[in-house]
């Protein structure tokens, strides 16, 4: 890249696109061209500078003015500062450099370059910032750089000051700048400027006479800014100046210029490409090499897109954005040499001569972090309102549960008083039949809320699959053809398999509702997989599912679909797509889910179909046969006085009945504080607590444990709407607590009585 030669047309390449502004002269001061940098510095179009003379881009006023003059018609050339007035009046101090030359006819003409200084001032700063560039800039810098401290101790002397100065980096470290350099006569201004500096206050455009070794006396024009150690502390100051008693020539600077810029986009933080009109590489920078992994070597003459952009519709994206010419960015997926895949993001620029300048920097991670956290949002979102609608759900059902304690308790002890041939028995049998149906709706609801397993017994997926294959073909639509696949062997999963079966009829159900009147097919499939957190992940699932080995049941149909939208919402109660709704339906389904640990994925693609797939986490404990519970139930008359406490009058008005009826005397409390009170009175004289889980002040649990501390021998039941199983680990050290399920009969009582009053005593751990 080095060895570029420069022709007629990156000569006027250099007049027009480069950063001074530059305009060409006659002998008199008129205007013959001017660049566009020379425009825009000076606020006027060029073929009004064409109308102008040097004297009226300058201040005449400032005495520089005169010095430049004199210099050019004695030397030929001038370098220095002046004042120079733009279009608008304004005024601005801009370094100049003017060139005296006869052309090939003979005519006496002069290049100027100028530019303002502030500028340059901005540039400096930009290249002390870093201290890894620092060190490779000063050295290769055009500028004397000196850094002093504030006794005057010289800290840095860069190759410039020993050219300038003639005193080697080793003579001039460590000794007093005022005793190498500086002339008694200039030493108060320039200590004066240090001092500024050193208060945070960079001096510009300071001129210091200096002493030189061996070439006299040296005018610097210089730029002082303060020195900071890595805890941003002053140490010093630094200065950075150019020795403008004997300026490098036109082209001498230019060189450095590009030298320069060649290191600063080597080392920015983006990937620089020149290409040609074809998308050929000329030049990259260190960074694009190192990101995709190509060096220039083998990069160059290449067509850069083609090295990329592997995808052609990419490629022809990337060249219609780079015709353009657009400092927009725009991301595009990208290959690099060794066939990692990144996003980058792209900006061009076209030059006058058809080269192209890319500028692209990797925003891989960027991308997939905004990606993540719009997924996070969505999926926390989602949890916490299916979590809000499953506590909705579980407290209805505990309020539900406690009206039906009301109907479903007096109902069972009216059919104790009324007789078979009574013709109020067949009505009060169809209230408590009704009871019982809406005690399985509140089960619903518990099992939306995740709180609703019940009996909970190893399950084998296929097997129960296998066994609902009649009743699952009567629920299907009459067009539609159900196929199963289910692996043989399956490990077996812990559940309530009432409620696996509603899971599977659920979505059996759904299916068919998909194929519509239509023909189709319904696919059941079960297996078994390994699952890791990634896998596990689900907008329907929670984070927390430990990895490991699931068995899954899968529901395919070739239906509608399901658009996004609806996606997101199927898991809401009662929302439906059908004209009325159905339920709790998949509500209840997650719920269940949630229940046994499990996940569930959903794909749907409009037009192709929806797949349901439930996993469960694969049981440790060996299958052992149905247990089956107590059937008969003996009925023993008792005796004894017993303590209710439940917050509910209903529910304490029905339990009261109920054990009057079995001989029982009964005190009651509304709520845990008060039957502690009873309980702390007369606990000697009561043979059993029924205690409520849910209470306001003080719960169940709390006060079944405070019993216990009182007489730990004490038997109690306690009641809830949820499962025993569910409620089993809350209560594992309570040794002489039962458990009743609300809304219950007077049969469920009996069981809860005999259970609570003549089992057999826990054996002692």
């Amino acid at each position: 890249m080095s060895n570029v030669e420069f022709d007629d047309a990156h000569v006027e390449a250099i007049f027009d696109l480069g950063l001074s502004g530059v305009f060409l002269a006659e002998s008199n001061g008129s205007v013959i061209r001017a660049n566009d940098e020379a425009c825009r510095l000076l606020m006027r179009p060029e073929d009004e500078l064409h109308l102008l003379r040097y004297s009226d881009l300058v201040a005449m006023d400032d005495p520089r003015v005169g010095v430049a003059r004199a210099r050019c018609r004695e030397d030929g050339q001038f370098v220095g500062a002046v004042t120079m007035v733009r279009g608008d009046g304004t005024r601005f101090e801009a370094e100049v450099s003017a060139m005296m030359f006869t052309d090939s006819a003979g005519r006496r003409r002069s290049y100027v370059f100028f530019r303002d200084i502030s500028e340059r001032v901005r540039s400096e700063q930009a290249l002390l910032a870093s201290e890894h560039r620092y060190r490779t800039l000063i050295e290769t810098t055009a500028n004397v750089i000196v850094a002093v401290a504030p006794n005057g101790i010289i800290l840095e002397w860069n190759a410039e000051a020993e050219l300038v100065f003639g005193y080697t980096r080793d003579e001039a470290v460590g000794h007093n700048l005022f005793d190498l350099i500086v002339p008694a006569d200039q030493a108060p201004k320039v200590r004066t400027d240090i001092a500024r500096a050193l208060t945070d206050e960079t001096v510009r455009h300071a001129e210091h006479v200096l002493r030189a070794r061996h070439a006299g006396d040296r005018v610097i024009l210089w730029n002082l800014t303060r020195l900071l150690d890595i805890s941003a502390q002053p140490i010093g100051v630094i200065a950075s100046g150019h020795d403008i008693t004997q300026r490098s020539r036109a082209e001498e600077a230019s060189r450095q210029q590009r030298e320069i810029l060649q290191k600063i986009l080597d080392h920015i933080p983006l990937m620089v490409a020149f290409v040609d009109e074809r998308g050929r590489v000329g030049w990259a920078n260190k960074h694009l090499t190192d990101t995709l992994g190509w060096p220039i070597d083998v990069l160059a003459g290449q067509d850069l897109l083609d090295a990329l952009f592997p995808d052609e519709a990419t490629r022809h994206t990337v060249r219609d954005h780079m015709m353009e010419s657009t400092q927009g960015w725009r991301d595009f997926p990208t290959r690099t040499r060794d066939g990692r895949e990144l996003i980058t993001a792209w900006a061009s620029v076209l030059l006058s001569d058809g080269t192209h300048i890319g500028i692209g920097r990797d925003v891989t991670d960027h991308r997939r972090a905004e990606e993540e956290r719009t997924r996070l949002a969505s999926q926390m979102q989602h949890a916490q309102k299916l979590e809000s609608l499953g506590v909705l759900a579980g407290g209805i059902a505990h309020d539900f549960n406690n009206l039906l304690v009301g109907m479903l308790g007096n109902a069972s002890l009216a059919l104790m008083d009324i007789g078979a041939e009574s013709p109020l028995y067949e009505v009060v049998k169809d209230i408590e039949t009704t009871a019982l149906r809406a005690a399985d709706l509140t089960k619903q609801m518990l099992a939306y809320s995740g709180r609703g397993r019940f009996v909970v017994r190893p399950v084998d997926l296929s097997a129960l699959v296998e066994e609902m294959a009649n009743l699952l073909h009567t629920v299907i639509s009459k067009r539609a053809r159900l196929v199963l696949d289910l692996s043989r062997e399956l490990p077996h999963i812990e559940a309530d398999a009432t409620q696996i079966r509603q899971i599977v009829m659920n979505m059996i159900t759904n299916a068919s509702d998909a194929l519509g009147d239509e023909t189709g097919d319904i696919f059941v499939r079960t297996g078994i997989r390994s699952c890791d957190r990634g896998y596990l992940r689900s907008d329907f699932s929670d984070d927390t599912l430990v990895p490991g080995l699931y068995a899954w049941v899968e529901v395919q149909d070739t239906g509608l679909g399901m658009a996004p939208a609806t996606l997101a919402r199927i898991f809401e109660p009662f929302f439906s797509t059908k004209f009325t709704g159905r339920g709790l339906g998949l509500a209840a389904t997650i719920g269940i889910v949630r229940g046994h640990r499990g996940a569930i994925k959903v794909s749907s693609t409009p037009g192709v179909g929806t797949i349901f797939r439930v996993l469960f986490p694969v049981s440790n404990v060996a299958l052992t046969g149905h247990q089956t519970p107590d059937e008969g139930i003996d009925i023993v008359p008792g005796t004894g006085l017993v303590l209710v406490v439940d917050d509910d009058p209903t529910v304490r008005a029905v339990a009261r009945n109920m054990l009057e009826r079995r001989g029982y005397s009964v005190v009651m409390a509304a709520d845990g504080a008060e039957g502690l009170r009873i309980f702390g009175e007369m606990h000697d004289r009561l043979a059993l607590a029924f205690v409520d889980l849910t209470m306001p002040n003080m719960g169940g649990e709390e006060t079944i444990r405070a019993f216990e501390r009182i007489a730990p021998s004490f038997p109690t039941v306690l009641m809830s709407g949820f499962s025993e199983q569910e409620l089993a680990h809350r209560m594992t050290d309570s040794r002489h607590c039962g458990f009743i399920q609300k809304p219950f009969r007077i049969e469920e009582l009996d069981r809860a009585l005999r259970r609570a009053l003549h089992a057999e005593p826990p054996a002692a751990d």
